[in-house]
Order: C-alpha cells, then sequence, then structure tokens
C-alpha cells in the first residue's frame, strides 16, 4: 500500500504495539535451535482507522498494519491476525495468548503495570473548530482588554490622582 511509509526508518515509532518479550525470546530460541516447523503467531488487533482497517476482501492494512507487516518481515516469522476487543488485547499480550496486540493503545499507568508497551507513536489534544472570520482593526484592539481593565483606566483618567480613594477611606 504504502511502501515508502516502511522503507523510512524515521516513520518507525508511528505505531504503538505491547510485544510480550517472552514471545520475542521464543523467536531467537526457534532460530538458534534451528526448528524448520515455524510457528504461526497470533496477533491481536482491534479496528481504529487510520490505524487498522478492515478491507472489503477481509484483509487489514492502517498504519499499524503496515509497520507490524514490516516488522514482521524483518523478523522472518509468520502470523495471523484475531480481532479482539481492547480488554483481551491487553489480557492476551499479559498472559502470552497473542504475541503482539497492534492497535491504537492508550498507555496508561495501570496498563503499563500489566504489559510493556512502545513509544508512544501518536500523540494528540481535543480541539473545537470554528468558522474563521476576519477580525477588524478593532476587534484587534479589543481582545487587548479584558473590561475590568478598561474601567480601572476610565477611573484613572477621571481622577489621575486617585484622591477619590484617600477621601472615602479617610471620611469613614
Amino acid at each position: 500500500m504504502h511502501k515508502i511509509f516502511l522503507r523510512h526508518s524515521f516513520f518507525i515509532p508511528l505505531i504503538l504495539i505491547s510485544f510480550q518479550l517472552s514471545s520475542a525470546y521464543a523467536i531467537n530460541a526457534q532460530v538458534q535451535t534451528g526448528n524448520t516447523e515455524r510457528e504461526v503467531f497470533d496477533i491481536g488487533i482491534r479496528i481504529a482507522p487510520p490505524f487498522v482497517m478492515q478491507e472489503n476482501d477481509g484483509s487489514f492494512s492502517g498504519l499499524s498494519i503496515e509497520l507490524w507487516e514490516e516488522i514482521a518481515r524483518q523478523l522472518d516469522i509468520e502470523f495471523q491476525y484475531k480481532e479482539r476487543d481492547l480488554a483481551y488485547l491487553l489480557q492476551g499480550a499479559n498472559d502470552g495468548s497473542l504475541f503482539a496486540s497492534v492497535a491504537a493503545l492508550t498507555i496508561t499507568s495501570e496498563r503499563e503495570e500489566r504489559v510493556d508497551f512502545t513509544h508512544p507513536f501518536f500523540v494528540t489534544g481535543l480541539g473545537i473548530a470554528v468558522p474563521h472570520k476576519p477580525a477588524g482593526l478593532w476587534i484587534a484592539f479589543k481582545g487587548l482588554f479584558s473590561s475590568d481593565f478598561i474601567w480601572v483606566v476610565f477611573f484613572w483618567f477621571l481622577n489621575p490622582t486617585g484622591s477619590y480613594l484617600i477621601g472615602s477611606a479617610t471620611m469613614g
């Protein structure tokens, strides 16, 4: 799909995959022992565009999918996707029933106690979009001052010495 995206190593942090570390060691042991029977690893996924999407033909695509497939290619492992809910993605990564969970997963302190995460790839904040209305000079000037500030300046111009404050304080 977007092969150029995968060739640039600086885009590698653009995904969040939680790995079960013991499974990574199992791959290394399989390679070192020369075991010719290839294990097929279960990869948990959850549909969350643009990270994981299901195509009309049933295949999966998206940012997370492309990155995972490149990682699997480099590790020379076989895998199959297992669509799961969020709770099972985390549980499966924790108990080893899933080799990895590939989805848009939010890192929380509670989750970090159960599974290891890669570095976050997508950091966002909420915002509200409103139509752009060009402001005139008066609106720009008005934006510099609050109404309280304008009242203080107004009263200062009426009595720049501030004697009305002193006089009212001494009359009481």
